[in-house]
């Protein structure tokens, strides 16, 4: 079962999965989760804190067929700040539903 949370809404764990939208900016670091709204084929996303290298964050995203030079051919960006970070998934418009771990 997947749902984007509202406002009101509290997570929703199910099936081994939660799941975070917009409305919900609670962004897990080093865990997968698969963009449900996504116009590509097995479009997945996994944020890491990359503080310590970079000062930022990396965000790898990866799709069925992708040839990106990271790990499971993923594509990264980099933003400065959890407040960065933040601004991009609100941007994207993802309703991602995490691993849960």
């Amino acid at each position: 079962m997947v749902w984007a949370p509202s406002k009101t809404l509290p997570h929703c764990m199910c099936d081994g999965f939660f799941t975070a939208s917009l409305y919900d900016m609670t962004i897990p670091l080093n865990i997968e989760g698969r963009i449900v709204n996504a116009t590509r084929e097995g479009h997945f996303v996994r944020v890491e804190d990359d503080r310590a290298n970079t000062g930022g964050f990396l965000v790898y995203e990866w799709w069925s067929g992708s040839d990106g030079p990271n790990d499971k051919g993923a594509f990264d960006s980099w933003v400065e700040s959890e407040e960065t970070l933040d601004r991009f998934f609100t941007e994207s418009e993802w309703t991602v539903q995490w691993l849960a771990q």
